[in-house]
């Protein structure tokens, strides 16, 4: 009988407790998001005519422009500073700062009138770690005039180093001397796509930037990018460059940018990596389309390179220094690239060149289904490879005006496992005179 009764007694409090639990979860659950409709965090909105700017192009708007930036210092959450039509003229850098979207409506100018960048993202003298600066940001819309005419020193039109989640899009760079469109530096998950980059000068005396590069994707360091640190060399990762034109301006003394996409910095066991180079349009590039140095996984695919004096240049140094400027003597090269699906018409030499040492080979490229269309000059290589290892060149076209050789037309050079497969050379349509690799 006090068994039973103890049962029951144990029973009864075990039945007690599973209601009390089954209570508390219903408590937990119904206050979860899950019940609830929550509202998204509130994005704090600025229109900086509000704020006084004027647009008429003579106005000094800088203050104005700026003071609308500045609300991002002390936002919770994301802010949108909008600028409406109109010309607003630029005194002095911009600075932009994290969770920040910036829109230029249509009909928007950003008129430089000064010998500096027209924005960056922190400020001047300032140390940002790692990738942790001035991040989540969107630059979107307008035309950046860099009003060479009036101020000619060298610049960059956007400078950005040590942000992660970086947008820029449906921009227009117009005419920059010496310096670059977009300078990226130890920047990481970076959108660049549906932008013009228009129009370049070389301002220097003995006509040294001659290699200027309109959207540069480099390492940090002190000469490249010094308006903040740390001059660390740490490189750039995850870049996306996409749905973009690259040419002239037609301003008078400008050309086409020497080149569209590349770099010319290296430092010592640092590599740019994983950037993604697709659907954009290089026309009348001086130097190259894109010129990689030392970078490694990367994939261009599905560009047009036209009239260019070069397409694609895969090069590297041949002895560079450490972060801390310790030159190191033995080279690097950079590996694992994919050329893919492009289309080369009019190129002036090499539709795709890539050298690389003999201590350090550049390795694993894949070349395969682009289409190359006659060079202005047929007696250079259409591609020309020395020092590198693993290559597969497969399914591409290769269109010439008069009868040439294969090996004139992919041309290599100290090189080791070059696999030639499934290409097709063809004299031209009226001669008829296919054949196959």
């Amino acid at each position: 009988m006090n068994n039973q009764r103890f049962r029951f007694l144990f029973t009864k409090k075990n039945s007690i407790f599973i209601q009390l639990v089954i209570l508390l979860l219903a408590i937990l659950l119904l206050k979860s998001p899950l019940f609830h409709d929550e509202e998204p965090p509130k994005i704090l909105e600025w229109n900086v005519q509000d704020l006084g700017a004027m647009g008429d192009g003579i106005q000094d708007d800088t203050n104005a422009v700026q003071k609308a930036l500045n609300n991002a210092k002390n936002a919770d959450s994301q802010i949108k500073v909008v600028v409406p039509a109109g010309t607003y003229k630029l005194t002095d850098t911009l600075h932009i700062y994290k969770n920040t979207h910036l829109i230029l409506e249509e009909g928007a100018i950003f008129l430089r009138s000064h010998n500096r960048s027209i924005l960056i993202n922190g400020d001047w003298g300032e140390t940002y770690s790692g990738y942790y600066g001035h991040g989540n940001i969107i630059i979107e819309g307008g035309i950046w005039d860099g009003n060479i005419e009036q101020y000619p020193d060298g610049f960059n039109a956007i400078g950005i180093a040590r942000g992660e989640g970086i947008t820029i899009r449906n921009i227009e760079v117009r005419d920059v001397a010496n310096g670059h469109a977009i300078d990226l530096n130890a920047s990481k998950n970076v959108l660049i796509e549906n932008n013009q980059f228009l129009g370049y000068i070389d301002t220097t005396k003995d006509g040294s930037r001659s290699f200027s590069e309109a959207v540069q994707i480099s390492e940090h360091t002190k000469n490249g990018f010094g308006a903040f640190g740390p001059y660390d060399g740490t490189p750039s990762q995850n870049i996306v460059v996409r749905n973009n034109f690259f040419g002239g301006s037609h301003t008078k003394g400008t050309t086409s940018w020497p080149v569209g996409i590349g770099n010319h910095l290296s430092i010592y066991n640092k590599y740019n990596e994983e950037i993604k180079i697709y659907n954009n349009t290089f026309q009348g590039m001086t130097h190259s389309g894109i010129h990689l140095y030392k970078w490694k996984n990367t994939l261009i695919q599905d560009n047009l390179f036209e009239g260019c004096r070069q397409g694609i240049t895969f090069m590297n140094p041949k002895s560079s220094k450490t972060a801390d400027g310790e030159k190191m003597k033995k080279p690097q090269s950079g590996s694992e690239v994919t050329i893919s699906g492009n289309t080369f018409k009019n190129i002036k030499k090499e539709a795709i060149l890539a050298s690389g040492w003999k201590k350090a080979r550049i390795e694993e490229i894949v070349i395969n289904d682009n289409m190359f269309f006659p060079a202005r000059k047929e007696k250079n290589p259409v591609i020309a490879l020395s020092w590198v290892e693993g290559v597969d060149i497969h399914a591409n076209t290769f269109l010439y005006k008069k009868k040439r050789k294969k090996k004139e037309i992919i041309q290599t050079k100290e090189s080791m496992d070059v696999d030639l497969m499934d290409n097709i050379f063809k004299q031209d349509e009226k001669a008829g005179t296919i054949h196959s690799s």
